[in-house]
């Protein structure tokens, strides 16, 4: 594949490390410092990233040695959206209740943000509700395909509450008909959509469950490969699922979620990560990248140009530190080799969605 490389960060927590916090120079209270939000997102604008996500989800038993507890992501990228010009701002909505509150809180997001909204619905389920599910695989596969069908139904719901009513038509706004999956949803939107266009939907995918909704729904999915032969039988099966579902254009925009810890050398990432997991052992559902910035650009660039894959969506393991290494040590990489050009002013939707049409 040629091209640019889209290129996001994840903003969740104090980085994607669980004992991302005990750095020194890490204190736990910026957790909740909506001023790091915003540093963190003007340093993705630094560096040329498309967007950046925020998740707010955490586990209701928290765990011995893991930081818990987050800002609320809508209200901290509504924030940052001050403080930004370029930067896309994707936050994490749980895929349940009203659907017309969270049209209007997406679009209200974009508003402000003028035109940079975005957001990535998440499959609603509970720590106990997993732990169940996963005791019984057949239950667990059934359990998850009732999930998903009902994240399906809402987020084509939200998009019908988008559609059904357009700033240039204020006077006509059309009735939405609940489907019955969505008790006491409101029948009429509560903020019209832009005449620009709907908020980009990005969602998270790990298997071919979720591979179908972004398929279906999304502008943006995010895969976790752990090579390039993954990165290519992922797009395969999208780009097939895309086709089943006659979705027009073809196919989405897929990035690639990858941890990373970088230093100057790799035996100083090895040491970084050797530190972190002394603490607690990490484990993700994306691969880890440890090593230096220009072996990074090697993998991007060969995951990229060999494997179909549109981007990345960085996980710094320490926020802090990881971020800044990706804007100040990657992105002059990806500059030189072509793989990260500026677009001149185009907006985020004219960004993504140039890739699809």
């Amino acid at each position: 594949m040629e091209g640019r490389v889209y290129l996001a960060a994840a903003l969740d927590g104090l980085g994607s490390h669980p004992a991302a916090w005990r750095r020194a120079d890490v204190p736990p209270t910026e957790l909740f410092d909506p001023g790091r939000i915003v540093a963190m997102a003007r340093l993705a604008e630094r560096g040329m990233l498309d967007f950046v996500t925020l998740d707010d989800q955490f586990p209701s038993a928290p765990e011995p040695g893991h930081l818990h507890g987050a800002l609320d992501a809508w209200l901290a990228l509504t924030h940052a959206a001050g403080h930004t010009t370029r930067l896309g701002l994707f936050p994490t909505g749980v895929a349940h209740g009203d659907p017309a509150v969270m049209a209007a809180r997406a679009v209200t997001l974009d508003r402000i943000a003028a035109g940079r909204g975005g957001w990535r619905p998440r499959v609603a389920l509970s720590d106990e509700e997993r732990r169940r599910a996963t005791a019984d695989p057949e239950r667990y596969a059934a359990f998850t395909e009732e999930r998903f069908a009902q994240a399906d139904a809402f987020v084509a719901a939200v998009a019908e509450f988008w559609d059904s009513w357009r700033e240039e038509s204020l006077t006509d706004v059309r009735r939405v008909e609940p489907d019955g999956r969505h008790p006491g949803a409101s029948l009429y939107a509560r903020v019209p959509t832009p005449a620009s266009g709907r908020p980009l939907t990005a969602v998270l995918a790990h298997f071919s469950t979720p591979y179908r909704l972004a398929a279906r729904h999304a502008d943006i999915v995010f895969v976790t490969p752990f090579d390039r032969e993954d990165v290519v039988a992922i797009r395969a099966e999208l780009a097939g699922l895309c086709t089943e579902l006659r979705r027009v254009p073809t196919p989405l925009t897929v990035l690639a979620d990858l941890n990373v810890i970088l230093a100057e050398t790799d035996s100083e990432a090895a040491a970084r990560k050797r530190e972190l997991d002394r603490w607690v052992p990490f484990s993700s559902d994306a691969a880890t990248f440890t090593g230096t910035p220009d072996k990074l650009a090697d993998l991007i660039e060969e995951w990229h140009r060999d494997g179909g894959v549109d981007g990345f969506r960085i996980r710094p393991a320490v926020l802090s530190e990881d971020l800044t290494a990706t804007v100040e040590g990657l992105v002059p990489l990806l500059r030189e080799r072509g793989l990260l050009t500026a677009d001149h002013g185009l907006p985020l939707r004219g960004r993504i969605r140039r890739n699809t049409a």
